[in-house]
């Protein structure tokens, strides 16, 4: 299973086309890294899928502030993506690729704040503003850390 998040909602069922990154310009770091190539990213972590948003290896509850004013959509696709050539993060989120247009199905709104202040990737039917939990600022968020009960969600999502 490949998980793509995405900040608005885009349908119960999506064909995503392959577009090169707003953050690769002519002579950028990433353009050198990843190059021009059209993608569509995705990982095989919900958490993954947050971080790799934000180029951040370990984010602390300020970056989860800065890039997610509300809580993001979670879609999924079975289909088996690309290893992407050279791309910087890749060894820290699997960032992997579609290179053509590709079917996803919407799963479900990820609960940010239940991720925040629990360490728990869990589904919420709100795509509202999520509150940020007071804590420690300074604490990294590890995918090890991580109690992802998103997929539990899932099968029984699947099976009812």
């Amino acid at each position: 299973m490949w998980f793509h998040v995405s900040r608005v909602y885009l349908g119960k069922s999506v064909k995503l086309t392959p577009k090169v990154p707003s953050c690769v310009s002519i002579n950028s770091v990433y353009q050198y890294e990843e190059g021009d190539i059209p993608h569509i990213c995705v990982s095989d972590s919900i958490f993954k899928c947050l971080i790799a948003i934000m180029g951040i290896k370990y984010p602390i509850i300020e970056n989860f502030k800065e890039y997610y004013k509300n809580n993001p959509f979670v879609y999924m696709c079975s289909k088996r993506p690309y290893i992407p050539p050279n791309a910087s993060d890749f060894r820290f989120n699997k960032e992997m690729w579609y290179l053509e247009e590709t079917k996803f199905i919407y799963i479900g709104c990820l609960d940010m704040y239940s991720l925040l202040k629990n360490l728990t990737i869990a589904p919420t039917n709100y795509s509202k503003t999520f509150k940020i939990p007071r804590t420690n600022l300074k604490y990294e968020y590890k995918e090890e850390n991580i109690n992802d009960i998103f997929l539990e969600y899932l099968i029984k999502k699947l099976y009812e």
